[in-house]
């Protein structure tokens, strides 16, 4: 973690509650407020993530429950159009 010029998560206060091994390393000084971006910041290009290919990037991901139901809508479609599965009352 040390080495890394980017910390990237999925949410900073997420990360901040759920990830142990950033705290300690925020809390000595390891780590630094301008090393965290959001994964959606680096996709939208608001915020930079690796800028040279021998930079280090650490993707410290707590899972969100938005990423879970993306995932499983794209699946549902994907199964539909392949006639996989079977649908069941809800």
């Amino acid at each position: 973690m040390r080495r890394a010029g980017v910390v990237c998560v999925d949410s900073r206060a997420t990360a901040l509650r759920e990830a142990g091994d950033l705290l300690p390393a925020l809390e000595k000084g390891r780590l630094h407020e301008g090393q965290r971006v959001e994964l959606g910041e680096v996709l939208c290009g608001a915020r930079t993530g690796r800028t040279d290919p021998e930079r280090i990037t650490l993707f410290e991901s707590q899972g969100m429950a938005i990423q879970d139901l993306a995932v499983a809508v794209r699946l549902v479609v994907l199964a539909r159009q392949q006639g996989l599965g079977m649908e069941l009352p809800y």
